[in-house]
Formats: C-alpha cells, structure tokens, sequence
C-alpha cells in the first residue's frame, strides 16, 4: 500500500483474508484500497465487514466515514467521525475530517471547535511523526499546514 502498488496489495490482503476472513485490519485495508481507485461499493463492504469483526476498531469507523463523504452521504459521515473520536478521543484525523463536514453543512462553530481540537492533537506530536490513521501519507506538520485559514 504504501509504495503505491495496488493490485499487489489487494493480491496480498486476499490471501490474507482467506485465510483469516474475521481479520478486520485486513477488512479495512481492503476497504481503503478498493475506495482509494474509485470502487466505493466495494469500499463500503469492506469497511462495514471490518466493523461487524470488530466494533472498536478505529479506523474501520474513520475509513467508513471518508466512504461515506465520497458517496455525498455527509450525515453518516459525521456520525462514523464522532464514532471514530468516541472510540479514539486523539485521532486527529478525525478531528480534522469533522472541522471539514461541519464547515461544508454549515455548523461553523463546531467546525472551529473540531478544527482547533485537531490543531492540538497534531502539535502535539513530533513535526515528522505519522499521524495515526492516514497509513504514512500524512505527518503532523504536513497535517498543521493542511488546517491553516
């Protein structure tokens, strides 16, 4: 996943869920492979596998909700972020995503409220640290430059 190579990725986390089909790590990568080359159906099956395996499992409910904002569905969306910081109070992700959606329907002061919960949580971390969650594409300076006015 990370070196970009999708079909070998998907090949691999098959083989993986054959043989482990209750993997709900394996589940929501498959979820984030299919929704990241544009088969959000596929995404979303995966994604709701991951979270019928494991209900707490964070980041089955954040990639959910990135399904759910691709699919124009922003009220799911919502409803799987706020899962997601139920579950995992410093993903900063989900902050982030949040402060989005709620800018875009119009809640504006709760998207300064998310906006600055996610500016915390990423400063404090390591400016070259990986934020949790975004599968080592985002670090917490690139997330801080990404949440400026």
């Amino acid at each position: 996943m990370e070196r970009g190579d999708t079909d070998q990725a998907l090949t691999l986390f098959r083989a993986h869920l054959k043989k482990r089909p209750d993997s709900a790590p394996a589940c929501n990568r498959m979820a984030r492979l299919h929704a990241n080359a544009g088969s959000l159906g596929e995404g979303l099956q995966y994604a709701e596998q991951a979270i019928r395996h494991d209900p707490l499992f964070v980041e089955a409910h954040y990639t959910l909700a990135l399904i759910h904002q691709e699919n124009g569905h922003m009220d799911d969306a919502i409803t799987e972020l706020k899962k997601t910081i139920y579950l995992d109070p410093d993903f900063a992700l989900a902050y982030f995503s949040l402060s989005n959606l709620s800018r875009q329907t119009d809640r504006q002061d709760e998207a300064t409220r998310h906006r600055a919960y996610a500016i915390r949580l990423a400063a404090g971390l390591a400016p070259d640290e990986v934020v949790p969650g975004s599968y080592g594409l985002i670090t917490a300076a690139r997330l801080l430059t990404m949440m400026r006015p």
